[in-house]
This record gives C-alpha cells, structure tokens and sequence, in this order.
C-alpha cells in the first residue's frame, strides 16, 4: 500500500469574494448602508459620506490619484489598529464583531452592541467601486495605518493569498481618531447622473436610516456632487395631524399597546350626517359621546377614558403577558421570547374632509403625496433599517373595502419598530439583509403584531360604529322611542298610530259637510241682516264685510279638511306596510335563530370530521399492515386480499366525502324531551373520554344531590356542550404545550337549576372578561378562532329561556373559570 499523501488541499479562487460582494448587498443603497453601520460600530457619533461622481481622486494620502470619481465615508470612531484591520478587513467573514455578541460584550465608550456579525458587510463595498484604501488611527495611538487594494485583482488572480494588499504604517501629525474610507474609481458612474437618482438615494437613505429624532443617536451627513441629501424627517407636525396614535412596548414579559384617538377621527363623511355631528359632538366637545361610550361593555375592555393630552379626545389600552399569546412556537420546551422593543403607529385619515383640515401643507395633494410617501411601519435596529416587504404586518389583507371597515390601512400608516442588537440579536437579518431570518423568535414577533391589528381592528371599530350607535339613539329619543324598543314594538306603534289617525277620516268628512251647512246658513243670515239697512249704509256694508271673511275662513278650513283627508288615506295604506314590515321581522327573528344553530352545527361537524378522520386513519393504518403481513406470508386467500383492497378504497372514498362535509348539513331539529342531566352528561363523557385522553384531559362528572331534568332539544344541548368542551380543550392543551400545566381536567357540577363547567387552566384572559359571549371575541390565534362559539351559546340558551354567565369566584391566576349556566327555563314541571 503506497503511503498517504497529506499535501492536497481545498483553496478558494480569489474571484470567489469579488461574487460574494455581488450576492450579498443587493444594490448601491445597502452597501452605503453596511459602510455607516462599521462607523456606528466604531462608537463613532457620525458619519459624513462625499460622493463625487465625475471629479478626480485628489485626496493627498490615495495612491490611486486620478481615479474617476470617488466615495470617501469619514467618522470619529475608535479607529483601527493593525491587528483589527487583519482580523476585520483581511480575514473574510471573520467576525470580531461576532465574538463580542456572543460574550455579550459593548463598546467602551458608547456601550454600543455591534449590528454586524457576519464579516461580510465590508465586501458590499465593491459595488459602489474598483478601488478601496483605509486611513484609520486608532484612539490613544501616536500612529495611523493606510491599507489599499483593488477589487479588479480578485477577478485577474487565481488564489486569494495572491491579491496583492499595500499596507503602511505612518506617524500621526495631528489627525484625529477615526477613520476614513476611500473608494474610487466608482463603478457605473452615469446612473448616479441619470434624472431621479439622486432623488431614489434620498428616499432609499432616507429608509434605511431612522428618521424620527426622537431615537435618532448618531448622524449621517451625504453630499452627491457637493448637494447634500436632505433625509425625510418624521416632523411633529405631520406626526401631529394623525388621528389615531398607538405606541407599542414590550419589556421581554407584558406586551403594551396605549392608543389615542382625536375626535376627527368620529367626523362622517357623508354629506346628511355633518350637521348631526355638529348638533350632537362638537356642541360639547364630545362629552355626551364619551358618555354614550363608556355605557358599553367594551369601553371597559379597552380602559377607554378622557385623554390626558391637549388635543386628543380619548385614550385607550391593551396589555397581554407575552405568555398568554396563542400559538407561541417552543424552543426546548419555552416559548422562544424576541427580546424587549418599542414602537410608535400613527393612523392618517385622507379623506376630503380630514385632509381639508390638516395645516402641514399648503394643499391637499400635497399632504397626501407625503403620508402615501412614508407610509409603512419600518423596522430599525438601533437606528438603521431592516429591508422588508413595505407590508410587513399585513395590514392590506385584513383591510376590506366595505364601508364599514374602520381598521388600519397600509397607505395611511406611519410608524416604527425600534429593535436593538443588544435586546434583539435572536432576530437575525438574513446574510443579504433583505429581511428576518423565519425562526421560532421571529414567528413569536409577527405574533404579538397579530394581537396589536386585532386590538386595533376591534378598538377603532368600536368607536366608528359607537358613533353610529350614538347618533340612532339620539334620532330614537327625538322619536320618543324608549332605548331597548323592539322592532316588534316600534311596528306596532307605527300600527297603532296610523289606525287612530284612520278614524279621523269619518270626523273630517263630517266637520267638512258641517262647515258647507254653516257656510248656507251665514249666507242667509247675512241676507236677512242686510234687508233692515239701505244697501249703502254703514251697517250693510260691515255686514257685507263681515260675510265674505266667514265664507273665506270656511272655504280655507275646507280645503285643509280635504288636504287632511287626502293624508289619512296615505297613512291608511301604511297601515297595510306595518303589517308587512311585522312579518318580515318575524321572519327575519326565525332566519337569524337558524343561523345560530347552523354555525353551532357547523363547530360541531369540525369536531366529528376530524374524530372520523381519526378512526379512518387508523383503519388505514391497519389494513396496510394486513397487507404486508399478506404478501411477507405469500397468502393466496384471494378474498382477503381483495377485502384489504376494499377497506383502503372506501378508507380513501371516506376521506374524500370527509373534505367536502359541512355547510350543506342542515340542524336536525328534534322536538324537545325529557332529558336527565346526569344520564346526558354521562354519555358526553364517554363521547369524550378517548379524544380527551389522547390529549392528556380528564373529564368529571359531579352528579346533582336530587333529580335534575329539563325539558329541552337534546341537539341543542349537545351543540351547547360541544362548544363549551371543545373550548376547554383547546385552552387545556395549550397551557400543556406551555409548561403550565401537566394534565388538564374538566370537571361539570349539576346542582338544580344550575350546570358548571369549569377546568383547570389557567382561565378567561382579563382582557375579554365583559365581552366574553359577544360575537367575534377571541384570544385565539390569527384562522384558530371566529369568536363566535359563546357567542352561539348564549343565543342557543336564550331561545330556551336559560341563560349562560361567568360567576366572580377567581382562580389561583386570578382569572375567571367558572361558566355557569342558569335552566331554570327549561326546568320539567319542578321536578
């Protein structure tokens, strides 16, 4: 055997890196960008970049004067010594940077975490031109390193060590630390001269570099031909003429959400509704609005108050322990927590009439051009921003174009994340940072910004449709119609009204034939008084006189008799309409009770469909282990063989037909019966009892000390029960995912009239405490819940005279547990 030869090797060809600048940064903007990052890293307080696109490379200290165009990047940092430009510069892809974040190290004099850890930024820096040279001097040193290459010798060389690199160590005559960086020779020099380039740097800068001041720590200063770049600022102003605000915190535990509203944002825009406004909000600024809002069960919700700031109307908030958020992905076995960050969204409203109002701009084209400019909420990690898609947080697909949707809309939107390297470094950017790493951490993240459009979605909501309400019940006191009238009432009032306006009619018709006898006998009055005076005389005249205004007056109270009349036959086809408009009440009552019990049907079906799906998997699973066993053992059973061939095709005919279950199944109305609660309740259990302990759930039945028997549809109990379970299974099974749980357990107390269901997670959050059986309240994660099963509860139990509430007793969470369901309706005879 000849002897093993050690001496090969893998290399890397030189060109390899000149590939990688090209992969990594994806364009001009982000390479300027990876260039003011190593300057922020550097502890500098800024960073001045010189673009010149056609002048010369004069700079004394290059040598590669008379270059064609130029970039120099120049900061205040701390400078490099010779030991960081081999590890930093020299070494491609190592990281000191990295090193320091993973020892959770800082920079000394900022405190700084370092936002680059790749060591692959540098190489961006070929796409703005062929040449590079470093002058950099360190802090506290006497001296100052230039270092110099081309990035044409990568391409003309065909191993990396070849490259040749001039580096010189030269004395410090009076520089200041820092360090400046030179690239000449710039690449594709006319699209720097084309129309709007400069304009697209600016905006795309402008992006990438945090614009509000607020956050703002370090500076940038671009000059282009010797133009400097004005970045787009968040001015207060602008800021201000938002009618909605949100500011967002996360401290690592409890997720914040406060928001303010101005009371623009209530203003209609339609035509008819602008002097209601005027009458009934901004005559008292809005106090009888704030009033009617905060009688609803969700201004409790929403801690809805008076704003604590000039110029905005209300204030509201949302808060939610990071832990209670559904869905949460794991890492060994915790949910995988993005770190603590803060935000601000702001809410433009470009409607006509809003944008008339605002006082930012000399027109209102002008303030639309702008906030449809900026729009979007930008993420920035310690000042500079991360590339993603402008709708990030997936504000359009939620945004419907009815009028009733009052939600946030990605064109009228302005705001920001700020994350730090410090807090957030679990967020990876991806290697072209054009984006987030998908991770565990990152999913959690997009997460609590589900739970931010929710909140923003039911609380903007809220108010637009709390005005609406506000104004019918106004228009319903200017009615003398009692808040809480039914349309069954209000029908029969109409009735009622347009039956004794009806039997006005034979009263006018009288009063008309009286005023034409009284007209008859004034005339003859009127004749016979005449005949005592000459015709000339004084008192035949004001006789005469006097008659034509009797006979006047009766000619108009006649024409407004027939006028009368003619209105009481109006009103007397109304009549015929208030019967009609009865009956399509009534029918409108039956269709809606029939769409409770078909969407509590529906969750019903979900719940079958995949228990079948289960048995037919099993089946499957068996048959196919039949059928190996069949063909290790050479059986020649003709029929055995061909019966497994039939249980896997009806298995897969029965999957089939399972896809396409649902919203055709009808409500199998059932008349009521005589239902013993204990003997229910017991085969609900047996149901139950193996789906719930493949789920580590246990179900307890506590029977009633006596005889507990109503009188009900035992469908509709079923789909009552079915939701309630179903609700605690879901809860229970998450709180185990979590760790906060080892098992879950239900547990159904019968003590006449009352049936409970409590279990033993964690319990109803705070936040939908009031709203808990409101249709469209959940906690549940985004296409995991619709809010309606409660909801289907409440009204299936309504329709029995029973009733479902959420007794006060707390849990060792301080939450609420118990549902408690009152049927004292549906009791049989007492017994």
């Amino acid at each position: 055997m000849q002897p093993i030869d050690n001496s090969h090797h893998f290399d890397i060809h030189a060109s390899v890196v000149f590939q990688l600048g090209e992969s990594l940064i994806s364009d001009v903007t982000q390479a300027l960008v990876e260039l003011i990052k190593n300057a922020y890293d550097a502890d500098a307080t800024y960073a001045k970049v010189t673009i010149e696109t056609t002048s010369e490379n004069r700079v004394d200290w290059s040598v590669y004067k008379g270059a064609r165009g130029f970039i120099q990047v120049e900061d205040d940092g701390l400078g490099m010594d010779e030991s960081v430009i081999n590890r930093g510069w020299l070494i491609i892809s190592n990281s000191i940077k990295r090193e320091m974040k993973n020892a959770h190290g800082v920079t000394p004099t900022k405190g700084r975490t370092p936002l680059g850890d790749k060591g692959l930024g540098r190489l961006g820096a070929q796409r703005l031109g062929y040449n590079l040279e470093i002058i950099t001097c360190p802090r506290n040193h006497d001296k100052q390193y230039h270092v110099a290459f081309s990035w044409n010798d990568f391409k003309n060389c065909s191993e990396l060590t070849k490259v040749p690199v001039i580096f010189q160590e030269v004395p410090n005559v009076g520089r200041k630390q820092g360090t400046t960086l030179l690239i000449s020779e710039i690449r594709d020099a006319q699209s720097w001269k084309e129309s709007g380039s400069l304009k697209k740097l600016r905006d795309e800068l402008s992006q990438m570099i945090m614009p509000y001041k607020e956050l703002q720590r370090f500076s940038v200063l671009v000059t282009v031909d010797g133009a400097q770049i004005e970045f787009a600022e968040m001015t207060e102003r602008l800021l201000n003429s938002a009618q909605i605000r949100y500011t967002i915190s996360f401290d690592g535990q409890r997720l914040r959400v406060g928001g303010k509203v101005r009371l623009n944002f209530f203003r209609p825009e339609k035509k008819e509704d602008k002097p209601k406004f005027k009458t009934l909000v901004e005559r008292d600024q809005g106090q009888q609005l704030f009033d009617f809002l905060c009688t609803k069960s969700r201004a409790e919700k929403f801690k809805v108050r008076k704003a604590d700031e000039q110029g905005w109307f209300l204030q509201f908030d949302f808060e939610r322990p990071f832990t209670d958020m559904d869905s949460l992905q794991l890492i060994d076995g915790k949910s995988a927590n993005p770190g603590p960050f803060v935000g601000k969204i702001d809410s433009f409203d470009l409607g006509p009439e809003s944008s008339r109002q605002q006082n930012v701009f000399d027109t209102i084209s002008e303030y639309k051009t702008q906030i449809k400019a900026l729009s979007g909420v930008r993420v920035y990690r310690d000042g500079f921003g991360i590339r993603l898609d402008r709708d990030w947080l997936g504000l359009g697909k939620q945004w419907t174009t009815a009028t009733s949707y009052y939600g946030l809309k990605p064109e009228n939107t302005i705001g920001f994340i700020a994350l730090s390297a410090k807090d957030n470094a679990v967020l990876e950017e991806t290697t072209d940072r054009e984006g987030f790493k998908v991770s565990p951490y990152y999913a959690n993240f997009l997460e609590m910004f589900n739970q931010f459009k929710r909140f923003t979605l039911e609380a903007q909501g809220f108010f637009r449709r709390g005005w609406i309400e506000f104004r019918d019940a106004n228009a319903e006191m200017a009615s003398n119609v009692e808040t809480g009238t039914t349309p069954e009432e209000v029908t029969k009032q109409i009735v009622d009204t347009t039956s004794k306006a009806i039997a006005l009619q034979k009263p006018l018709r009288d009063a008309k034939d009286a005023l034409e006898e009284t007209q008859k006998d004034a005339q003859q009055v009127a004749k016979g008084a005449q005949g005592n005076f000459t015709p000339d005389s004084k008192e035949s005249q004001e006789i005469q006189n006097a008659a034509q205004r009797l006979l006047q007056s009766v000619e108009e109270s006649k024409k407004t008799i027939s006028l009368l009349d003619e209105r009481v036959k109006e009103i007397a086809n109304l009549e015929s309409l208030g019967g009609v408009l009865k009956n399509q009440v009534d029918q409108l009552r039956r269709q809606l009770a029939e769409v409770y019990e078909t969407v509590s049907l529906g969750l019903t079906a979900e719940a079958l469909t995949h228990e079948i799906h289960n048995v037919a998997d099993r089946l499957a699973k068996e048959a196919e282990v039949t059928r190996r066993y069949v063909l290790e053992e050479r059986s020649k059973d003709a029929k055995l063989i061909t019966f497994i061939e039939y249980v896997a095709s009806a298995v897969a005919a029965l999957h089939k037909q399972l896809s396409h279950l649902a919203p055709s199944l009808k409500y199998m109305r059932e008349k009521r019966e005589q239902l013993d609660l204990c003997g229910f309740f017991t085969e609900q259990k047996e149901y139950y009892q193996s789906r719930f302990e493949r789920n580590h759930i246990d179900i307890e039945v506590s029977p009633p000390a006596n005889t507990f028997t109503i009188f009900m549809n035992r469908g509709k109990l079923t789909q009552i029960v079915d939701n309630l379970f179903l609700n605690s299974e879901y809860w229970l099974r998450e709180d185990m995912r979590l760790g906060f749980i080892q098992s879950g357990k239900v547990t159904v107390i019968l003590e006449k009239p009352y049936i409970r269901v409590q279990d033993n997670g964690r319990g109803i959050d705070p936040s939908v405490e009031t709203t808990l059986f409101e249709p469209f309240v959940t906690t549940k994660g985004r296409d995991k819940g619709r809010g309606l099963g409660l909801f289907i509860v409440r009204q299936l139990l309504d329709s029995e005279g029973c009733s479902i509430s959420l007794l006060t007793e707390r849990n060792e969470h301080g939450r609420l547990y118990i549902f408690e369901m009152d049927l004292s309706g549906g009791l049989n005879g007492g017994i």
